[in-house]
């Protein structure tokens, strides 16, 4: 063996061995089981959630809760995010005109796929995509993004849905007609 390919083999391995070490701790934190009712048919999801409303994010903001301090005396907690909206329509139930929810920031969502409606909903299989959602966060719960001064189809109500947050940018979204015309007929 040459020294110019030990040389190019430490230098692979440099670069390869801190991926290989950090690649076990990811695969761990990963949720592998999802819950069924993030993922639940779109009929029971409307038949199931109570308060559905159309409305537009008006504010977010980003805040640490303190969950407890660890032995060394560093403070332990999670970074949630503070959403504010402002209802504009009311499709199923009541809910103020104003509202907050509070999201935990365990994986941000990509930015581009935060601001996806898939051409207003009309693009084949964005449901089984998941939607903007796309899946759970690590730690198997729904985490959506919003972003300041757009529009959201939020089914309010818990359990969470991966395609319970979804970004209407026109008032003809197919998402938004789905969901109208299964709650006029029963709310299936």
């Amino acid at each position: 063996m040459t020294a110019a390919t030990v040389a190019r083999l430490v230098a692979i391995l440099s670069l390869t061995l801190p991926i290989l070490l950090v690649l076990p701790i990811a695969v761990e934190a990963a949720c592998t089981d999802p819950p069924a009712e993030a993922q639940a048919p779109v009929a029971e999801l409307v038949a199931r959630t109570a308060t559905i409303v159309l409305a537009t994010a008006e504010k977010a903001e980003e805040r640490f809760h303190i969950t407890n301090v660890g032995q060394n005396g560093k403070l332990v907690g999670r970074t949630e995010i503070r959403y504010s909206f402002a209802a504009a329509e009311m499709l199923k139930g009541k809910s103020e005109p104003g509202f907050t929810l509070e999201i935990s920031a365990v994986d941000p969502v990509a930015a581009e796929q935060s601001a996806a409606d898939f051409d207003h909903h009309r693009e084949p299989g964005w449901q089984e995509k998941g939607g903007r959602v796309g899946a759970v966060a690590s730690d198997c719960e729904v985490s959506p993004r919003f972003d300041v001064g757009e529009r959201y189809l939020i089914f309010l109500d818990k359990p969470w849905h991966v395609l319970g947050f979804e970004r209407v940018a026109v008032d003809d979204d197919e998402w938004l007609g789905e969901v109208r015309r299964r709650i006029a007929e029963g709310g299936h």
